[in-house]
């Protein structure tokens, strides 16, 4: 799955729809709909909307071979409460890494990069 293929599937996964997901996330429907069609790029802002609203920015931006190992939904909050609901089970233990100024960076640029490769 590229970029654009994940937000989708974990919009309908997690939400029903990218309409929901998208209003739960505080984000546009139509600015979704370009994260998913990959016409432009999400902010760190939009991101981190995202990752409030249960979406794992590890899997977002991990390879497609790392893919199946990373639960998609964050270790936050809404994201143990969507991963309950979708498989009856308690959040496994891990450590979720805090977005500090110098991560943010990082994933932004990584994602630029990975984003130029595919367009």
């Amino acid at each position: 799955m590229n970029f654009g293929e994940k937000i989708k599937y974990f919009a309908k996964t997690a939400y029903g729809s990218q309409t929901a997901f998208a209003t739960i996330a505080e984000i546009s429907v139509q600015r979704l709909n370009d994260y998913v069609a990959m016409r432009t790029v999400p902010s760190m802002e939009a991101l981190q909307k995202m990752r409030n609203a249960g979406l794992s920015l590890e899997w977002l931006l991990a390879e497609e071979s790392e893919v199946e190992s990373i639960s998609m939904y964050a270790n936050n909050e809404t994201g143990r409460n969507l991963y309950k609901q979708a498989t009856g089970k308690d959040w496994p233990q891990r450590v979720d890494v805090p977005l500090n100024a110098d991560t943010k960076e990082v994933l932004r640029q990584n994602l630029l990069e990975s984003l130029k490769l595919l367009g």
